[in-house]
């Protein structure tokens, strides 16, 4: 371990330094009797860099505020605010974008590819392809995956708009269809 100020190897035990949920071993260098605390990207925060990756993880996948809180209580014993699951969301969003950029990528196919019948869903769309030899008219399913996860990091950089509301097929958002089949009012005048 490196000293951050001096660069000196020099470098010895000092203390912890105790969080809410974390506890971290500090340092101190020999040469410039400066203290510290190794940095692993998550200085600062209660809560350990795994449970955070996972509330970012789960931010990106759609589930809601309050089900990323239920499940970081539930299976891992930590309590969060929705104010704190938003902070790490922007302060990380930008790690994210880099991620977003090397993680999209063309798949590389080699070969002769032989399709008889995918069927992909894609959001609220269908799409099935009867295609033959024609690789090129079909999105591999992992292409799929990743691009939506890239709309998760869009939205979470203010990008893109989220769809919170889903809307029935011929209706606009926030209208409903009763059973009879007439429309009822809009739900957002409620």
């Amino acid at each position: 371990m490196k000293c951050p100020h001096c660069g000196s190897e020099r470098v010895i035990k000092a203390g912890k330094t105790k969080r809410k949920y974390v506890t971290r071993q500090g340092h101190r260098c020999k040469d410039c009797k400066r203290y510290f605390v190794e940095r692993d990207g998550f200085e600062g925060r209660h809560c350990p860099g795994e449970i955070i990756a996972l509330v970012l993880h789960l931010f990106v996948e759609g589930l809601s505020l309050s089900k990323i809180r239920e499940i970081t209580w539930q299976h891992h014993g930590y309590r969060l605010a929705d104010s704190t699951i938003l902070d790490w969301v922007k302060s990380y969003s930008k790690l994210l974008k880099r991620f977003e950029r090397k993680r999209i990528s063309k798949p590389k196919v080699k070969g002769r590819v032989h399709l008889d019948e995918v069927e992909l869903k894609v959001g609220k769309k269908d799409l099935v392809h009867k295609r033959r030899g024609q690789p090129d008219q079909v999105q591999p399913r992992e292409q799929v995956s990743v691009e939506q996860d890239a709309r998760g990091v869009r939205i979470l950089q203010g990008a893109e708009k989220p769809h919170w509301r889903a809307s029935a097929r011929g209706f606009p958002a926030g209208k409903t269809q009763t059973p009879e089949g007439t429309e009822a009012r809009d739900l957002r005048e409620r």
